[in-house]
C-alpha cells in the first residue's frame, strides 16, 4: 500500500470486491422476495384449489348417495314386481286351466 501502482490496484480490488458483494447481498435480496412471493402465490393458489375441492367432494358425495339410494331402491321395485309378475302369471295360469277344465266338462256333457 505504500508504493503507488500497488496502493492503486489494492484500492481499485477493494472497491471492486465491494461492489460484487453489495451487488450479490442486492440479488440474494431480490431472490428472497421472489421466492416469498410464489410462496405465498402457491398457498393461494392452494386455499383456491382446497376449497374447489371440499365444494365438489360434498356435492359429489350427496350425489353418490342419491345415486346409490335409487339403484338399491329400483333393484327392490324390480324384484318386487318380477315376483308380482310371476304370482300373476301363476294365478293367469291357474284361471286357464280352470277354464279349460271347465270347457272340458262341458264338452263332455254335451257329447255324453
Amino acid at each position: 500500500m505504500d508504493h503507488h501502482p500497488s496502493r492503486e490496484s489494492m484500492m481499485s480490488f477493494l472497491n471492486a470486491r465491494q461492489e460484487h458483494q453489495d451487488t450479490n447481498e442486492t440479488f440474494h435480496h431480490a431472490l428472497d422476495e421472489i421466492h416469498a412471493g410464489l410462496k405465498d402465490d402457491m398457498n393461494s393458489i392452494m386455499i383456491v384449489v382446497e376449497k374447489f375441492y371440499d365444494e365438489m367432494e360434498s356435492k359429489f358425495e350427496t350425489m353418490e348417495r342419491d345415486i346409490e339410494y335409487h339403484l338399491m331402491s329400483n333393484s327392490r321395485r324390480r324384484l318386487d314386481l318380477e315376483n308380482r309378475l310371476q304370482d300373476a302369471k301363476t294365478k293367469s295360469q291357474g284361471y286357464f286351466d280352470s277354464l279349460l277344465s271347465r270347457l272340458s266338462g262341458v264338452t263332455t256333457n254335451t257329447l255324453g
